[in-house]
């Protein structure tokens, strides 16, 4: 039996796949970020701190050298983790009291802006043994200054200014 395309895509979408590099890892230092994802759910069974709440977000960074990337951040919630959301929302622009209850609206997260330290996490492969870095936050820093443009956000302007070609 021969193979029959009843893709409605043109054949050769299944042909020669692009020859595109692999981005470039982070390299560690301050970067600004942007809030893409966030995902709620709870510490697996079997972790120090099964069943408690977590926030995994997942942050588009970019620094004034150009760099740009993507990093994932995780915050466990629960009193004694509190201190390291509560300084993800100090650098998300809210206005956070010390020695005072803080309510975060998670659901405005997604599209927040702000800057955090990046470092390279080491960790063991349990699939192949072998040795691995991720970029990780390993802090939020406070809001201050301007933020260098985040890369693409010229076109965005063009398309809400009205200046599209098309």
């Amino acid at each position: 039996m021969e193979y029959e395309n009843t893709s409605p895509a043109p054949r050769d979408e299944w042909g020669a796949l692009p020859d595109i590099p692999k981005p470039e890892p982070l390299k560690p230092g301050e970067y600004c970020y942007r809030v893409v994802k966030l995902t709620k759910g709870r510490w697996a069974e079997g972790t120090k701190v099964a069943g408690i709440a977590r926030a995994d977000l997942d942050l588009r960074v970019w620094n004034a050298e150009g760099a740009t990337g993507e990093c994932r951040a995780t915050l466990t919630l629960s009193r004694d983790f509190a201190w390291k959301a509560r300084e993800f929302w100090k650098s998300a622009g809210e206005n956070v009291v010390d020695g005072q209850d803080f309510i975060p609206d998670w659901d405005s997260a997604v599209g927040r802006v702000g800057r955090c330290r990046v470092s390279l996490r080491e960790y063991v492969s349990r699939k192949d043994g072998q040795k691995h870095s991720i970029p990780d936050v390993d802090a939020w820093l406070a809001p201050g200054g301007e933020l260098p443009p985040e890369p693409g956000s010229e076109y965005q302007q063009a398309i809400d200014e009205g200046d599209v070609p098309f």
